[in-house]
């Protein structure tokens, strides 16, 4: 990991030694580093900033006025009810749902969805964003 100043963000995004840029930061900074990563076709993860919902059962417009923001990192759902609240849960735009405040999970993905970022930590989807796949073609086994 190396910490990279505000001004030098484009510069490392779009340096062709770097194979791909993982970033967590502003929203203001995430929008310098994807297009100054994409003239190196490089991948890029980001979690950015923003509000996370929290929504206290029974909802009315709830739903709705958290998922029109332009955010999406995390959400909350409480209620006595659980499968209202997985239902509930499953409608939410938001990269984390969290249920009735579970423990934490690192075997969970952690990211988010619209300008709160993109690609995921944690768990597998963490090692397959870091990960480049290739194919062998033409050869026998042994």
């Amino acid at each position: 990991m190396l910490r990279i100043r505000f001004n030098d963000l484009a510069a490392a995004s779009s340096h062709p030694d770097i194979d791909k840029m993982s970033f967590t930061g502003s929203t203001r900074a995430g929008i310098l580093v994807a297009p100054a990563a994409a003239k190196t076709v490089k991948r890029v993860c980001q979690e950015l900033g923003g509000k996370s919902a929290n929504i206290l059962l029974p909802e009315v417009d709830a739903i709705r006025l958290a998922n029109e923001t332009v955010y999406g990192l995390a959400a909350y759902v409480q209620s006595s009810d659980l499968q209202h609240a997985r239902r509930v849960a499953a409608e939410m735009r938001a990269g984390n749902v969290f249920v009735n405040y579970p423990a934490f999970d690192t075997a969970a993905p952690f990211g988010g969805y619209k300008q709160s970022g993109n690609g995921r930590e944690d768990g597998k989807w963490a090692i397959d964003d870091f990960t480049e796949i290739k194919a062998v073609i033409g050869y026998d086994a042994a």
